[in-house]
């Protein structure tokens, strides 16, 4: 075994989507970078608007944010090909929409990226349970969990509000997507501005459970950190 090398066992394929690495930066693992693209991503849409290259350029940065995700917790083969199979039908069903000029199909590429949204949060965690360890990757993965917790409520209210014939908001007539992305993280950190707020039953019902999510994760992400940090003072004062 050579150093730098992971542990054997650590990583259980040994496909080419482990292998690829910079002499300086490990993208296995590396949630730094993750991150950078999810800020990034959230940015863009939150500050877009319905114009289709806007909409083109975000289903795509998103695609390749989730990939790189998925990439960066050591997920195999079938996996990544599973997310390049839905980046290239999400892209496409965008490009279709705009020569067709009609939003009916903007459904689809919503629907494609929330659950790869959903698989991603659970592929990152897995990974960092494996770790055993809590170090400044674990902190960064867990922070790309809840952001990926906003986007995905933000893909569900966008899918609700086509599928459904029922207005999310009680404001907006014709919401965008930075709409619902914007709605969907004011939820979830209950900041609660009430310049949008959801209309029916079952927006506000998402809404509720949108909330109640990220402040559980928070509580269990803190229980967990000072549970580790308490074990450590315990192993250095016995």
């Amino acid at each position: 075994m050579k150093p730098g090398d992971p542990p054997e066992g650590a990583l259980s394929e040994s496909s080419i989507w482990m292998k690829i690495r910079h002499p300086h930066i490990t993208l296995v693992g590396n949630y730094g970078l993750v991150l950078v693209f999810i800020v990034l991503s959230i940015s863009i849409i939150a500050g877009s608007a319905n114009h289709f290259w806007v909409i083109a350029l975000s289903v795509l940065l998103t695609s390749i944010t989730l990939l790189l995700a998925l990439w960066a917790s050591g997920s195999g083969q079938r996996t990544m090909y599973f997310g390049l199979g839905a980046l290239t039908i999400s892209v496409a069903t965008v490009f279709v929409q705009a020569v067709i000029r009609g939003e009916q199909y903007l459904w689809l590429p919503e629907t494609i990226d929330m659950l790869l949204i959903l698989i991603t949060p659970i592929v990152i965690a897995r990974r960092l349970f494996l770790r055993h360890i809590i170090n400044m990757q674990t902190l960064l993965g867990a922070l790309c969990i809840y952001l990926l917790i906003g986007l995905f409520f933000g893909c569900l209210y966008t899918v609700f509000d086509f599928l459904i014939p029922v207005p999310v908001f009680t404001k907006i007539m014709k919401p965008t997507i930075s709409d619902y992305l914007y709605f969907s993280f004011v939820t979830l950190t209950t900041l609660g501005y009430g310049d949008l707020a959801p209309e029916g039953g079952f927006a506000r019902s998402l809404a509720v459970i949108e909330a109640l999510s990220g402040q559980l994760y928070l509580v269990t992400v803190i229980a967990l950190l000072i549970s580790y940090i308490s074990g450590k003072q315990s192993d250095k004062h016995p």
